[in-house]
């Protein structure tokens, strides 16, 4: 593809974003939509003790009670905020590593947008990872760098536990190699104490449902003061819930996942080929097109794939997992790569040569207008929902909708 092609195809890429982002913030401040997953995340909060998630509640409810705004518009201008940092972290840091096309498409800073999960903690997370990458590569002195990356972790943690599954690990990995050169996991683990504390801290301190009713009458009396339209809870709704589950509860939705089927296609096979399709997709797709880069790219891959393992086990939320796992891979690859690639080990992956050519515009376009990953439950319709062009008039519809 010749240098303006890419160009253009960023552009129609970044502008497809657009329309899809103003609805979704609009959307969201609905008072309606104070019920769903999105913004009930955002409400976990301390009001009945330490509880897992807790945190970003805490300081949402902070800001509402000081300033008198719904918690709901709180939480919008926040995750709309993340998700622009996000846009301008990505293009900033990984522009020379990834064609801006593939920065902005669907299989990844669009995902959560396409896919509808823009409002959860995700790209919090994706933000915390990349703080955490920045210091383990910055010219520091090492007690700051291990302050930075601590103190970064930790509060990711009590934001949410996803952290220590696809955050956490390559933390580990990525210090071992750049302080030591080699994998050394317990002088890594003695260094992040702080950080495996945490961790240990929120799966212990899961909430029971005491916890949820507590929460959810603390946001009723102030929904009832400072926001009577979003008044109020009859009972804990959506993750709100969720703080009240048993571990088999918890269970119940990924393991119904696990066990469909689509038609005579076992639908986590389908989950698993999307994930290494874009694993691919963005390895023959790289600006770097050097064997070692590229064959380092896959390692990181799957090595975020076998430590994010367990949440498809503990949510059904598939397509969130797989975005975790494909932007902090490339988050960290991109930044190994720029600032420290003496320190990259060596990989020599278990792929087929011929699945590295250098991509062409076909598979360009496919990616820009055609990729999709459901946020949740795969189904045909499901698939169709994210797609940009279907998005995009979903959204000016919408739009529509809200205004007139």
């Amino acid at each position: 593809m010749s240098p303006r092609s890419e160009r253009r195809l960023g552009l129609v890429a970044f502008l497809m974003l657009l329309p899809p982002l103003v609805f979704r913030t609009f959307e969201l401040a609905q008072p309606q939509l104070i019920i769903s997953w999105s913004l009930t995340e955002w409400l976990i909060s301390y009001q009945d003790g330490f509880v897992r998630r807790g945190l970003a509640g805490e300081l949402v409810r902070l800001v509402a009670t000081t300033t008198g705004v719904p918690p709901s518009i709180v939480i919008t201008v926040l995750v709309t905020g993340l998700f622009i940092a996000l846009c301008a972290v990505m293009w900033l840091q990984t522009r020379s590593y990834l064609p801006a096309w593939l920065i902005f498409s669907p299989l990844l800073v669009g995902l959560p947008l396409f896919s509808n999960v823009m409002g959860r903690k995700d790209i919090l997370l994706v933000l915390a990872f990349f703080a955490c990458m920045t210091a383990i590569f910055a010219r520091w002195p090492v007690w700051l760098r291990l302050v930075v990356i601590n103190l970064v972790s930790v509060l990711a943690i009590l934001c949410h536990e996803a952290f220590i599954f696809v955050g956490l690990p390559m933390v580990l990995y990525a210090y071992s190699h750049v302080a030591w050169g080699r994998l050394d996991i317990v002088r890594a683990g003695i260094r992040f104490l702080p950080a495996l504390a945490a961790a240990g801290l929120v799966l212990v301190f899961k909430g029971d449902a005491g916890t949820a009713r507590a929460i959810t009458e603390d946001w009723n009396g102030i929904f009832s003061t400072i926001a009577p339209d979003y008044c109020c809870y009859v009972r804990p709704e959506s993750a709100l819930k969720t703080i009240g589950w048993t571990p088999l509860q918890g269970l119940r939705l990924p393991f119904r996942e696990l066990s469909r089927f689509w038609g005579p296609v076992w639908v986590p096979l389908i989950w698993a080929a999307t994930l290494f399709l874009a694993m691919m997709a963005i390895s023959v797709s790289m600006k770097r097109d050097d064997f070692i880069t590229r064959s380092f790219q896959l390692r990181l891959f799957e090595i975020q794939a076998l430590c994010g393992l367990p949440l498809f086990l503990l949510g059904s939320d598939y397509g969130r997992w797989i975005f975790l796992i494909l932007i902090t891979s490339v988050v960290a690859g991109a930044l190994w790569t720029q600032r420290a690639p003496a320190c990259r080990p060596e990989h020599r992956p278990r792929v087929l040569p011929f699945l590295y050519p250098r991509s062409g515009m076909g598979l360009a376009v496919f990616v820009v207008f055609f990729a999709a990953v459901p946020g949740c439950c795969w189904s045909l319709f499901n698939y169709g929902k994210p797609l940009p062009p279907v998005a995009v008039l979903r959204a000016v519809y919408g739009l529509a909708h809200l205004t007139f």
